[in-house]
C-alpha cells in the first residue's frame, strides 16, 4: 500500500506535475482549516460563557481536527518531497 501511494505520487509529479501542485495545495489549504477548528475549539471557552472548556467532546473535536491536520500535512509533506526531486532532477 505504501508502495503504491509512492508510486502514485510519484507519476502525478513527473506526468502531470500541475496536478501534484495543485494536490500540494489542496493539502495544505485542508491543514489549515483543521488548524482553524482546533483553535476554535480550544477559544470557545473565552467567548461564551456557561461552556466546560474541559469536556469531552471538545475533547474529542479537537483531537479528531489534529489527526486530520496531520493526515493532510504528511500528503503535502509528500507532494513536497517528489516535487522538490523532480525539480532538482531536471536541473542537473
Amino acid at each position: 500500500m505504501i508502495v503504491g501511494g509512492a508510486v502514485a505520487v510519484a507519476v502525478q509529479a513527473i506526468l502531470f506535475p500541475v496536478t501534484a501542485r495543485s494536490k500540494l495545495v489542496e493539502s495544505l489549504g485542508q491543514a489549515v482549516l483543521n488548524i482553524n477548528e482546533m483553535e476554535s475549539s480550544i477559544a470557545i471557552g473565552l467567548e461564551s460563557e456557561g461552556i466546560d472548556i474541559s469536556s469531552m467532546k471538545l475533547a474529542k473535536h479537537f483531537n479528531r481536527s489534529r489527526k486530520r491536520a496531520n493526515l493532510y500535512l504528511a500528503a503535502a509533506t509528500n507532494y513536497c518531497m517528489f516535487i522538490f526531486d523532480i525539480l532538482l532532477y531536471m536541473c542537473w
